[in-house]
């Protein structure tokens, strides 16, 4: 596999900035191009994301109040995004930016089906509370890798140095190690990490048929249970141990409930992790 089309989800938010810098600087790493997209969301469509709650708060003038908000929202955040977009993409021939109106997880899961790779903002403090659903729809529904850029992150990530591939013998591993093939191929060291696990060699000779060198590393785990695992937090202890620049692995591998809050290794990463992450499902 190779990275020629990158996509980048440019909300007007804050962190907005760091994932534009981050996808033009992955755009000439793998001289891909990069399509940056501003979603308008329709102000009927961020009604119903507050839930029947707000929806019940108002009613005639009072509707018409909430709606208008939304609508000047929406307004100024375009604004900003088509802002940030010419001061940091400028003369840039590899980026284009396209401003669509709807829902905005529905058209990011669709376009993200003809990309190679999409970067979001890492979910957290001062990141849309949209963004995680947004990130859950590209994984669930478009097929392809999403790239998590962790806040004040370093203009360049060193994939260069150390990418760590945590493996759980998983169909979403196995997506996430395919796709993460151009980083390893550019990486001075990469480790095979399984927690809990037998020694994962049969990956480490995957990569050597495929002309790449690896470390097989299995770190031992005393299990939490459902809702107190302690996998996602030994990912990113050994991320911090071994150096690493890059973490990638498999998203949502076990039981999923969209509704419900649990705390899996998934989750532990997407809101920690201190360096980018590529996830797939």
């Amino acid at each position: 596999m190779s990275i020629k089309k990158i996509l980048v989800p440019l909300t007007g938010q804050v962190p907005s900035r760091d994932v534009l810098v981050a996808g033009l600087d992955l755009a000439t790493q793998f001289e891909a191009s990069l399509a940056v997209a501003h979603i308008h969301q329709d102000p009927t469509m961020s009604i119903a994301y507050a839930g029947a709650g707000a929806a019940g708060a108002g009613s005639g003038a009072g509707m018409e109040m909430i709606l208008e908000a939304a609508e000047s929202e929406a307004k100024e955040r375009e604004r900003r995004a088509r802002a940030l977009f010419d001061e940091v993409a400028a003369g840039r021939s590899d980026a284009t930016l396209d401003v669509t109106s709807g829902s905005e997880a529905d058209i990011l899961a669709a376009r993200a089906r003809l990309a190679d790779l999409v970067l979001f903002p890492r979910p957290g403090e001062g990141v849309s509370s949209s963004t995680e659903r947004d990130i859950e729809a590209v994984l669930f529904e478009s097929g392809r890798p999403v790239y998590l850029v962790p806040p004040e992150t370093a203009t360049k990530p060193e994939h260069g140095g150390t990418v760590i591939v945590a493996w759980n013998d998983s169909p979403e591993a196995a997506r996430a190690l395919k796709a993460a093939m151009p980083f390893l191929r550019g990486a001075r060291r990469t480790i095979v990490l399984a927690v809990g696990e037998g020694e994962p060699v049969g990956v480490r000779d995957y990569l050597a048929a495929h002309g790449l060198s690896a470390e097989a590393l299995t770190v031992k785990s005393e299990s939490g249970g459902l809702f107190d695992d302690p996998t996602g937090s030994l990912i990113l202890e050994t991320c911090k141990e071994q150096g690493a620049g890059l973490l990638v692995m498999g998203a949502f591998t076990h039981m999923r409930i969209r509704q419900m809050v649990i705390a899996g290794a998934t989750r532990t990463v997407m809101a920690q992790s201190p360096i980018p992450v590529l996830m797939m499902h």
